[in-house]
């Protein structure tokens, strides 16, 4: 997921598409099948590239153990290693101050390595007893100072267990297990690194009034300019 996504020309939409409605509150722009279904991840008029729409389903679960509150966020990365037509990091690294602990991202689109087997993601829980790697083909721990002799959990069906969930709640009106709300909280952490990539320094948050503080150039990135007749 990220490869080189190449540098195709502008062409006429498919048939049958309505692309000025495709587009909506988006920039008007040439239809380019890079900016059309799936690769529109990679264009900042759509998307946050991998950080927002890939990194939302790890930051969920940082938050569902930690909590969702960020005190400050820092971002480097850059184009390095693909020359397609993607406005978003190919490689990015983001910091993340919270509090009581330190959460660091990383994503890079041109390497293959994976630490975590035959997963190309996972996320690493360092405590003072054990580290705990999570990620959607189950979790193992390791003990420290016993690193090579994990305990480890496969994954035991819980798409299907949140699946059956929010079919229940559409039934009953209950909350999910995983809200809209949750989901809100978990994409700030991309969004944010984003803008701290963008303008390229330290932000800081204040997650009680939802805003950047002290840097109106970035926390005017928190929202976008919607082309009209789209309003918000």
């Amino acid at each position: 997921m990220g490869g080189n996504i190449g540098n195709p020309p502008d062409s006429d939409p498919p048939a049958g598409v309505d692309y000025d409605t495709w587009l909506g509150p988006a920039p008007a722009r040439k239809f380019n099948s890079n900016r059309f279904h799936f690769s529109f991840y990679f264009f900042w008029d759509y998307s946050g590239g991998m950080v927002s729409g890939w990194g939302v389903h790890l930051f969920d679960v940082v938050a569902w153990a930690m909590g969702p509150e960020i005190l400050s966020v820092s971002s480097t990365g850059g184009k390095f290693v693909h020359q397609d037509m993607r406005d978003t990091p190919d490689t990015a690294e983001a910091c993340f101050e919270c509090p009581g602990y330190t959460l660091t991202y990383t994503m890079r689109h041109g390497n293959g390595f994976s630490p975590y087997g035959n997963m190309d993601h996972g996320i690493d829980f360092y405590g003072t007893t054990g580290t705990l790697r999570v990620n959607r083909s189950g979790f193992d721990v390791f003990p420290e100072g016993d690193p090579t002799h994990p305990v480890t959990v496969p994954q035991n069906g819980s798409d299907l267990l949140h699946k059956k969930n929010f079919i229940a709640c559409v039934k009953s009106r209950a909350k999910p297990n995983s809200d809209a709300e949750d989901g809100h909280l978990s994409s700030i952490y991309g969004h944010l690194a984003n803008i701290a990539y963008r303008v390229g320094r330290k932000i800081r948050w204040d997650a009680k009034a939802e805003t950047i503080v002290g840097d109106p150039e970035a926390a005017a990135l928190l929202r976008r300019e919607y082309r009209a007749p789209w309003v918000l």
